[in-house]
């Protein structure tokens, strides 16, 4: 995708996103909403992307996390566990 075209999309992202924190979304509300724009970011992207992406990730999670929405890590299953699937 041009560099511009994701310039848009991420800048657009961003001021969405601050009207957005405004109204003090639940975190169920707000991470559906992160994920709706996520899926669309990694359909329209191309390999040659990804640094811009990463940036882009990066900064849209710095205001979130100024927000105190905060994404809890998705862990691996535990041994014990990944052993009963077995």
């Amino acid at each position: 995708m041009p560099t511009r075209n994701l310039d848009t999309l991420f800048s657009g992202w961003e001021r969405e996103l601050r009207l957005l924190l405004e109204t003090r979304p639940t975190h169920q509300e707000f991470w559906d909403y992160w994920r709706e724009r996520e899926e669309a970011v990694e359909r329209l992207a191309t390999p040659r992307d990804a640094e811009i992406i990463n940036a882009a990730f990066d900064h849209l999670f710095a205001i979130a996390e100024s927000s105190g929405y905060v994404r809890v890590p998705v862990l691996p299953p535990l041994v014990a566990e990944a052993g009963e699937a077995s």
